[in-house]
Protein backbone atom coordinates (compact mmCIF):
# COMPACT_ATOMS: atom_id res chain seq x y z
CA UNK A 1 0.00 0.00 0.00
CA UNK A 2 1.30 3.34 -1.09
CA UNK A 3 0.61 6.73 0.09
CA UNK A 4 1.10 10.65 -1.14
CA UNK A 5 3.64 10.64 -3.80
CA UNK A 6 4.81 7.26 -3.79
CA UNK A 7 0.90 5.81 -4.82
CA UNK A 8 1.50 8.18 -8.51
CA UNK A 9 4.66 6.48 -8.92
CA UNK A 10 5.02 4.18 -11.64
CA UNK A 11 8.02 2.69 -10.11
CA UNK A 12 6.38 2.25 -6.90
CA UNK A 13 7.67 -0.99 -5.15
CA UNK A 14 8.04 -2.60 -1.53
CA UNK A 15 10.67 -0.32 -0.52
CA UNK A 16 8.72 2.54 -0.59
CA UNK A 17 5.56 0.81 0.08
CA UNK A 18 3.75 1.77 3.43
CA UNK A 19 2.31 -1.37 4.14
CA UNK A 20 4.30 -4.69 2.44
CA UNK A 21 3.18 -8.23 2.63
CA UNK A 22 4.73 -10.21 -0.14
CA UNK A 23 4.70 -13.60 -0.83
CA UNK A 24 2.35 -16.60 -0.65
CA UNK A 25 0.77 -16.52 2.99
CA UNK A 26 -2.41 -17.13 4.81
CA UNK A 27 -3.67 -14.08 5.82
CA UNK A 28 -1.61 -11.75 7.84
CA UNK A 29 -1.90 -8.52 9.50
CA UNK A 30 0.23 -5.44 8.35
CA UNK A 31 0.41 -1.98 9.31
CA UNK A 32 2.27 1.57 8.36
CA UNK A 33 2.33 5.03 9.70
CA UNK A 34 1.47 7.91 7.56
CA UNK A 35 1.64 11.01 8.91
CA UNK A 36 -1.38 13.25 7.69
CA UNK A 37 -2.35 17.10 7.31
CA UNK A 38 -5.46 17.89 8.07
CA UNK A 39 -7.64 18.83 4.81
CA UNK A 40 -5.42 17.50 2.26
CA UNK A 41 -5.63 14.64 -0.16
CA UNK A 42 -3.74 12.37 -0.24
CA UNK A 43 -3.22 9.65 -3.27
CA UNK A 44 -3.72 5.73 -2.26
CA UNK A 45 -3.34 3.05 -4.30
CA UNK A 46 -3.22 -0.71 -3.13
CA UNK A 47 -2.47 -3.72 -4.72
CA UNK A 48 -4.05 -6.88 -3.70
CA UNK A 49 -3.36 -10.12 -4.79
CA UNK A 50 -5.00 -14.22 -4.53
CA UNK A 51 -3.05 -17.08 -4.82
CA UNK A 52 -3.64 -20.75 -4.92
CA UNK A 53 -4.11 -21.02 -1.18
CA UNK A 54 -7.78 -19.60 -1.51
CA UNK A 55 -9.52 -16.61 -0.83
CA UNK A 56 -8.12 -13.48 -0.34
CA UNK A 57 -8.60 -10.97 2.90
CA UNK A 58 -8.18 -7.01 2.57
CA UNK A 59 -9.44 -4.95 4.84
CA UNK A 60 -8.62 -1.45 5.32
CA UNK A 61 -8.34 1.08 8.24
CA UNK A 62 -7.23 3.96 10.17
CA UNK A 63 -6.82 5.74 13.60
CA UNK A 64 -7.38 8.92 14.16
CA UNK A 65 -4.82 10.67 16.22
CA UNK A 66 -4.57 9.76 19.38
CA UNK A 67 -7.19 7.18 18.83
CA UNK A 68 -6.96 3.16 19.16
CA UNK A 69 -10.23 2.75 17.55
CA UNK A 70 -10.05 1.62 14.01
CA UNK A 71 -12.04 3.25 11.10
CA UNK A 72 -13.01 0.86 8.76
CA UNK A 73 -15.95 2.83 7.33
CA UNK A 74 -14.57 4.70 4.13
CA UNK A 75 -17.89 5.89 2.41
CA UNK A 76 -17.60 9.86 1.47
CA UNK A 77 -13.54 9.14 2.00
CA UNK A 78 -12.07 7.51 -0.75
CA UNK A 79 -12.60 9.01 -4.81
CA UNK A 80 -12.25 7.61 -7.79
CA UNK A 81 -10.98 9.49 -10.75
CA UNK A 82 -12.46 7.15 -13.96
CA UNK A 83 -10.87 9.39 -16.40
CA UNK A 84 -7.39 8.57 -15.18
CA UNK A 85 -8.08 5.25 -13.98
CA UNK A 86 -7.63 6.30 -10.19
CA UNK A 87 -5.21 8.87 -10.36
Amino acid sequence: MWLGPEALDANRNINNAVVSIPGTHSPVAGSGIFRMIQDQYYALTIEFGNSSMGNGVLTFSYNLPNSSEAITDLTGQLFYNSATNGH
